[in-house]
């Protein structure tokens, strides 16, 4: 093989390789954001998914947001994000 077609070969090989810089620029800059921008970032996201559900409200949109983090934070962890409130039955002994 030819020193040409080593070059293009290497050339046609980096084209293929995912660009992991980019991304890890886009994680930090997110991170340096205001938490409304995060939020409306993460909601215009979703709705390319979602196009019937839409906020009506601020509150509706952040509490979207918010639970929306919250999915992707515990993504694999199978507890509950609300413990569940257990009624113990008190035992009366009768007499």
């Amino acid at each position: 093989m030819t020193s040409q077609g080593n070059t293009s070969k290497a050339l046609s090989d980096i084209g293929k390789r995912p660009n992991t810089r980019s991304r890890s620029r886009e994680i930090q800059s997110s991170e340096d954001m205001p938490p409304f921008e995060v939020a409306k970032n993460i909601w215009s996201k979703s709705l390319s998914h979602q196009k019937g559900i839409k906020p009506r409200t601020f509150e509706e949109l952040a509490t979207r947001a918010r639970d929306m983090e919250l999915s992707i934070a515990n993504r694999g962890n199978n507890d509950l994000l609300v413990p569940e409130v257990r009624k113990e039955k008190k035992e009366v002994k009768s007499t």
